[in-house]
């Protein structure tokens, strides 16, 4: 049996599933539009924290959130990287409403928030873990010590 096809059928259908999800939000007043991240920007944002934490400076994390997840009606950014630091010094309960559906859309857990906040670490040391859960979930066996092979 041939799975050439198959495979190469599979692959395309893949990599052609270039939209990223989307959900609208009330906050500033207006009705939002909060996107999915890409991979490429969830590593970018996790570097930006984790260099951010390197330096010891605050990371921004709702602020960096809301710069790569608010997009206007045709999915294009609203804000820049360099935008983040001026949103995260906005009113943070409308802050929150933005931060909250984009953790949401991007499966990041309240576990992740902390540990990204630096409010939290793992038992082995490990500094960063992100699961696929929603803010307000259990963590995910794949970032509890138990699960953590002993070195």
């Amino acid at each position: 049996m041939d799975n050439t096809n198959t495979k190469s059928s599979l692959r395309d259908h893949i990599l052609s599933q270039t939209k990223l999800p989307t959900e609208s939000v009330t906050a500033f007043g207006r009705l939002l539009h909060v996107r999915t991240m890409s991979g490429n920007e969830r590593d970018g944002f996790e570097q930006s924290v984790l260099d951010a934490k390197e330096k010891g400076e605050t990371p921004n994390i709702r602020g960096l959130l809301a710069a790569l997840c608010i997009v206007d009606k045709d999915q294009k950014r609203v804000f820049t990287d360099e935008d983040a630091k001026a949103l995260g010094q906005l009113n943070a309960k409308e802050l929150d409403r933005v931060f909250s559906k984009a953790t949401q859309l991007n499966g990041i857990g309240k576990d992740d928030v902390a540990e990204l906040e630096g409010n939290s670490a793992r038992a082995d040391g490990d500094d960063f873990c992100l699961t696929s859960a929603t803010v307000g979930d259990a963590p995910s066996e794949s970032c509890s010590p138990e699960s953590t092979p002993e070195s």
